[in-house]
C-alpha cells in the first residue's frame, strides 16, 4: 500500500464556500492524520490577471445587474458539454495548469483535491493528456450537481446526496468513481454549545444577553438588498434583534453601520468573519442565500433558515432541493421576507426535526471524504514521476 506524505487542497474563487469546504478537509487531515502535509491553496493566485477579473470582477457584476444572463450560462453548461465553461477553460487554462503541476512536484503531492471546478477541470485535462500521474479528487459545494464536475477522468468525485449521483451517472461518470458525501463542513458546526459560551460570545459582541437575534447573510459579496432586508425585519420582528454579516461589500458595512447607531440596540453590522459558528450559536434564526456550505453548516447547528435571494442557476437549485426536503423555507408568492421569517418562526419545530435527520451526514462528510481520498490514493498504481518531464520543457516555451 503506497504512504501518503502530501496532500494539496485547491480551492477558487466565487465565494467562499469552495474555500470554507477546503479548510474543512484541511481539519479533518490535520486531526486524524497528522503524519500527512496538507498544502491549501486557493488558486486565484495563480490565474492570470485577465481570469480572476472574470472569476472576481465579471461574475459578481453579472450576478448584481443581469442575473437572468448568469441563469442561461448555467443551464446551457447543464444541458451540454459544450457550454462556455469548457471553452474558456482551454483558452486560458495554460498558465495556471503551469503553476499547479509545478506545486504538485515542489511540494511532492501524492494526492489532490479540488472544491472548485476550475482546479478541478484542468488536473482533468492534464489526466487525459496522460501530464499527471497522481489522483485527483473533487468536491461538490452544492446539494446539486453542476456538469461542469463530470470529469470521468477523475479519480473520485464526492457528491452531497444520491440524486447528484444519478445525475454525473447520466453524464457519463462512471458509477465506481462517485462517492456520496454530503457537503463538508468544519467540526465545530457539529458541537453542542453550553449556555455559558453563547453568554460570553454575546458579551463578547456587545449584545444584548436577554433579546433573541434574527442573523442576516448573504454571501462573502453580499450581493442582496440587504438594507431593505434589514428595515423590514426590524419594523416588524420587534422581540428579535439582527445580526447583519455585510462579507467583503465595505460600502454596504458603512451604510448599515450609519443605521446600527439609530436601531436603539437592535440591530448589530459585522463584515467578513472567520468566525461563522460564534454568530450562528447566539442566533436563533439564519437568514441566508442557499449557498451550499452555508446552508450545510446551519442544518449541521440546527438553524433553521429562510433562504433569499438565491443566484440564479445553482443556488436556485439548492433552494428548491432544501425546502422539497423540509429543512428550510423561502419567501413565497406575494410574500415579504418579514412574513416569511414569522412562517419559519411558526414552522421551527418542522424544520428541527427535519434537520436532526441531515446533520449526521453533514457532520461526517468532512471525515468521509479524507477517508475514502485516502484510499484512492493509497491504491492508485505507483508512477516514477508525478508530471511527465517533457510536459515541463515543452511548456517553458511558451511562457
Amino acid at each position: 500500500m503506497k504512504q501518503i506524505g502530501c496532500v494539496l487542497l485547491l480551492s477558487g474563487p466565487m465565494g467562499s464556500g469552495h474555500i470554507a469546504a477546503a479548510e474543512a478537509i484541511r481539519e479533518n487531515f490535520e486531526k486524524n492524520h497528522p503524519g500527512i502535509g496538507v498544502v491549501h491553496v486557493e488558486t486565484s493566485v495563480w490565474m492570470p490577471f485577465y481570469v480572476r477579473w472574470i472569476f472576481l470582477g465579471l461574475y459578481p457584476w453579472i450576478l448584481r445587474h443581469a442575473s437572468w444572463l448568469w441563469r442561461v450560462i448555467h443551464n446551457r453548461n447543464n444541458h451540454s458539454a459544450r457550454g462556455i465553461f469548457p471553452a474558456l477553460l482551454k483558452i486560458t487554462s495554460a498558465p495556471t495548469k503551469r503553476r499547479m503541476l509545478e506545486a504538485i512536484e515542489k511540494n511532492a503531492a501524492d494526492l489532490v483535491i479540488a472544491t472548485h471546478f476550475y482546479p478541478a477541470a484542468i488536473l482533468a485535462g492534464a489526466k487525459e493528456e496522460n501530464i499527471l500521474h497522481i489522483p485527483v479528487c473533487a468536491v461538490v459545494t452544492d446539494h446539486t450537481a453542476h456538469r461542469i464536475y463530470a470529469e470521468p477522468v477523475l479519480d473520485r468525485i464526492f457528491v452531497p446526496n444520491e440524486l447528484s449521483a444519478l445525475r454525473f451517472e447520466s453524464w457519463g461518470v462512471p458509477t465506481e468513481n462517485l462517492r456520496i458525501t454530503g457537503c463538508p463542513v468544519a467540526g465545530i458546526f457539529s458541537r453542542q454549545f453550553s449556555e455559558e459560551e453563547r453568554t460570553a460570545w454575546k458579551k463578547e459582541l456587545g449584545l444584548d444577553q436577554k433579546r433573541p437575534y434574527l442573523l442576516l447573510t448573504l454571501g462573502s459579496w453580499c450581493i442582496g438588498n440587504m438594507e431593505q432586508v434589514v428595515r423590514r425585519l426590524l419594523g416588524v420582528h420587534r422581540d428579535f434583534g439582527v445580526i447583519a454579516l455585510t462579507g467583503c461589500n465595505e460600502v454596504l458595512y458603512r451604510h448599515l453601520h450609519t443605521a446600527e447607531k439609530r436601531a436603539k440596540g437592535r440591530l448589530r453590522v459585522y463584515p467578513y468573519t472567520h468566525e461563522m459558528y460564534k454568530f450562528m450559536a447566539i442566533s436563533e434564526y439564519v437568514v441566508t442565500k442557499p449557498g451550499g456550505i452555508t446552508t450545510s453548516e446551519c442544518i449541521a447547528m440546527g438553524k433553521p433558515m429562510l433562504l433569499v435571494d438565491p443566484i440564479a442557476g445553482h443556488e436556485e437549485k439548492n433552494q428548491k432541493y432544501l425546502v422539497e426536503r423540509g429543512v428550510a423555507i423561502a419567501v413565497g408568492a406575494g410574500e415579504t421576507i418579514a412574513d416569511a421569517v414569522s412562517r419559519m418562526r411558526q414552522e421551527s419545530s418542522r424544520l428541527h426535526e427535519n434537520m436532526r435527520n441531515f446533520s449526521p451526514s453533514t457532520a461526517e462528510a468532512a471525515g468521509k471524504i479524507v477517508r475514502q481520498s485516502l484510499d484512492c490514493a493509497e491504491n492508485y498504481e505507483e508512477c516514477e514521476k508525478r508530471v511527465s518531464p517533457d510536459w515541463f520543457t515543452r511548456l517553458r516555451r511558451h511562457f
